[in-house]
């Protein structure tokens, strides 16, 4: 079964679909990209030949598609950034190797929007990097800053995130993963560091949690954003590699998880219900849910 996916014009990923006689660089041309840009985020050769019908994704404003041969210091060179600057944008290390096709966020845009564009969508955050967390099952609230001016974590504003992350059942408590609160910080600041309400953090196995779920190992929350549709985070939290998004169209909620590959899925179910997972047929990511 085929689900129409709803998605805002700003965030929604193009695609085209080929036809008779097209090209690389002639469907380039049409989108205004660069033709290299496009061979790569369809991990294609520039002359590679097109099949009538086959679906190519349209590069992005304000990201790089790593080509063959590429190096994190060759591409910032060529994009007159620092390489330390795009590393840590992109939640990776200086000599992390590249893949053939890997989407990278260029410092200075947020998720195919200007930075710009974005404050004016949704607003400037008043202290960039200060997070506001809302965590309803215990009535509590925190505002945090995670990171250093380096990028590092610091350890006193993670055990208090930690502590509001942690199990209701139990009590339990687990310090969430770095890349996730990197994550976290990067959303709020984002959508104008409005508030990330936190429906689900770490959770222990058992319980109807299975030791394979992500919230097992502090990898995931359940959140929305105070002011914020759900298909807007859901857009946003697509457009970053390596995270898992699961949409929950009759649940108040978007699941993320920092994991080594993309994934994204869709559950129609509703609270107390089984999962039902759909597909549209045009998806291009995995479907991967989540093992809870």
């Amino acid at each position: 079964m085929a689900l129409l996916l709803w998605a805002s014009p700003g965030l929604a990923e193009r695609e085209h679909r080929v036809r008779r006689g097209q090209s690389l660089s002639r469907i380039a041309r049409r989108y205004n990209v660069d033709v290299h840009d496009l061979a790569a985020a369809n991990e294609l050769r520039v002359t590679a030949e097109l099949r009538e019908g086959q679906v190519l994704r349209i590069p992005e404003r304000g990201y790089y598609y790593v080509r063959r041969g590429d190096s994190l210091n060759r591409i910032a060179t060529e994009n007159n950034i620092s390489a330390a600057e795009l590393a840590r944008v992109n939640n990776i290390s200086r000599n992390a190797p590249l893949r053939f096709g890997q989407r990278l966020v260029l410092p200075g845009s947020e998720g195919g929007e200007s930075r710009s564009e974005a404050e004016r969508r949704w607003g400037r955050p008043r202290h960039r990097g200060v997070v506001r967390f809302m965590r309803p099952a215990f009535e509590e609230e925190v505002r945090i800053r995670p990171l250093t001016n380096r990028g590092a974590i610091r350890r006193g504003p993670l055990r208090r995130l930690a502590h509001l992350l942690r199990d209701r059942r139990t009590q339990q408590e687990r310090n969430p993963h770095d890349r996730l609160v990197r994550l976290l910080t990067q959303i709020s600041d984002h959508f104008g560091g409005r508030q990330i309400v936190i429906l689900s953090g770490y959770r222990p196995s058992g319980g109807g949690t299975r030791e394979s779920s992500r919230h097992v190992n502090g990898r995931a929350v359940d959140m929305r954003i105070r002011g914020v549709p759900n298909t807007a985070l859901r857009d946003y939290a697509r457009t970053l590699d390596s995270l898992g998004v699961g949409y929950y169209p009759n649940s108040s909620f978007v699941h993320v998880d920092v994991r080594d590959r993309k994934a994204y899925w869709v559950d129609r179910s509703g609270r107390g219900q089984d999962a039902d997972y759909v597909r549209d047929r045009r998806e291009r990511e995995t479907i991967d849910p989540p093992s809870e």
